[in-house]
């Protein structure tokens, strides 16, 4: 917050990107509503879908921040080609279901332009089947595993835009760049139980295989199991690099 740009400032580039965003965001408001933008005496209304509570809220309340000062610098620097935002902020409680019906309420009762929001890729995928049906947007912020589930909703969804990093980017050459590293490494694979742990660590076992390396161990925990004490003992046999 001490670093954000005054009306005077030069455009540093994660502004850019977040009028850039915005502007796209109000010219979909506009064009739903079929109204000038330059007419347009209301704010543009978006939802903000993020964990204030539940297992998810430490790393959801600081995007949840983040959305809002970029909020309050946009408006102060006169808005979005002359309309203001005003935000609505909803909590997902940690849970896609609750998040869902989060969402289909802003849509439907706050009627929001779009939503910004959700974390996990299970809380993603619930939330964009609301999206989809509502013929509304989802901007959501975190790495995903970048593929189709082979069921409804599509994903990557046309509905969506994903502001986070996919495996090419992120997973693969830091894999690649272990193994070449140290060859014929033997890895052991921790995650989360749901989407994108399981869809990550089937990626990283194919190329660890693929580039010379071993899977000695795998396992998954349920999101805030909290008790992690049967790990010391299995990496003690599997004797992971």
């Amino acid at each position: 917050a001490g670093s954000m740009a005054t009306p005077q400032s030069p455009p540093t580039s994660d502004n850019v990107r977040v009028r850039s965003v915005l502007i796209c965001l109000a010219l979909a408001s506009n064009a739903a509503s079929q109204e000038p933008i330059a007419r347009a005496a209301t704010p543009v209304r978006i939802g903000i879908l993020f964990s204030e509570t539940g297992t998810m809220a430490t790393s959801e309340r600081p995007l949840r921040a983040a959305v809002r000062v970029a909020i309050d610098e946009v408006n102060r620097d006169g808005g979005i080609l002359g309309q203001q935002l005003e935000a609505l902020y909803r909590d997902g409680a940690s849970d896609p279901r609750i998040a869902a019906e989060r969402a289909r309420e802003l849509i439907r009762t706050e009627h929001v332009a779009a939503i910004f929001g959700c974390w996990t890729s299970a809380c993603r995928k619930a939330v964009l089947r609301v999206v989809e049906e509502e013929r509304s947007l989802l901007f959501y912020p975190v790495q995903y595993e970048g593929t189709g589930s082979g069921v409804s909703p599509r994903d990557p969804s046309p509905n969506a835009f994903y502001g986070g990093a996919a495996p090419n980017q992120q997973i693969v050459p830091a894999v690649v760049w272990a193994l070449e590293k140290r060859p014929h490494s033997r890895v052991f694979l921790v995650g989360s139980d749901y989407v994108f742990p399981r869809s990550a660590n089937a990626l990283i076992r194919e190329l660890v295989l693929l580039l010379g390396g071993t899977i000695v161990g795998e396992e998954y925990r349920t999101l805030g199991h909290g008790d992690f004490g049967f790990l010391p003992a299995r990496l003690a046999a599997a004797q992971p690099d």
